[in-house]
């Protein structure tokens, strides 16, 4: 018998493992897609002065090409599970290259 509750509770434990797992693999997507959103948010707002700080900081920390700000966007929306669901209401798609957005009103 003990042998037997040996086996189920390692089972048990080996399916925990793997709904956690996948739990962490989910918030850790949503996380991502959240940044996504966050970045075009920052373009389209008053605060795009941070997303081109961000860019500027990126390259500093020694990024290999130049950065930017629209590229920058971009990629962050199409690196969302690969695909451009958050990129097309924001102007951009998946295969050009990002439009320019207008300038900013101050």
């Amino acid at each position: 018998q003990s042998f037997g509750s040996k086996t189920t509770w390692g089972l048990f434990s080996q399916q925990r493992q793997s709904v956690m797992s996948i739990m962490a693999f989910h918030m850790r997507r949503r996380a991502t897609q959240m940044l996504a959103v966050d970045v075009c948010r920052l373009s389209q707002t008053r605060s795009a002065l941070i997303a081109s700080q961000l860019v500027a900081s990126l390259e500093d920390t020694g990024v290999s090409e130049p950065l930017h700000r629209s590229d920058f966007e971009h990629r962050a929306v199409v690196d969302v599970e690969g695909s451009n669901q958050f990129g097309s209401s924001f102007g951009f798609t998946g295969h050009s290259t990002p439009k320019p957005l207008p300038e900013f009103q101050r």
